[in-house]
């Protein structure tokens, strides 16, 4: 993930599994593009085996804004967020794994009830990546 990150932007693991990047001034088209390079290096790396293993699923969760003018950071929201998104966000369109943060209240899978109420506010752009197993 390091690799396909921009000197502003910062890079960390969540979990075992689990990566967040925080990518300063970059809107929603922006935001699918990193999600791009970030899957194709750790795609990249499951030929050596170190990051990823056959059979894992790769979903990417995230926030933007277009102006960060008027956007205080907010770091901690801003993974609540994208931690949402991930689970509940809405897909781009041709991309299913990547999934938009809604504004507001993130909506179950089908449509039902809301899942995690966050406050709307307009944050900074964020992914979080989250590696899990597809059943056998």
């Amino acid at each position: 993930m390091l690799h396909t990150a921009r000197a502003s932007d910062v890079v960390g693991a969540l979990g075992p599994g689990e990566f967040a990047v925080l990518a300063p001034a970059t809107d929603h088209a922006g935001a699918v593009k990193l999600a791009h390079r970030g899957t194709g290096a750790l795609h990249d790396s499951l030929g050596s085996g170190t990051l990823l293993t056959r059979g894992s699923a790769l979903k990417v969760g995230y926030d933007a804004v277009a102006n960060l003018t008027y956007t205080p950071m907010d770091p901690v929201e801003l993974l609540a967020r994208a931690s949402a998104a991930v689970r509940h966000g809405n897909p781009e369109p041709g991309y299913a794994w990547v999934r938009r943060f809604n504004g507001g209240v993130a909506q179950a899978p089908e449509g039902g009830a809301a899942a995690t109420a966050v406050a709307s506010r307009a944050t900074p752009p964020g992914l979080l990546l989250e590696k899990r197993r597809t059943s056998s």
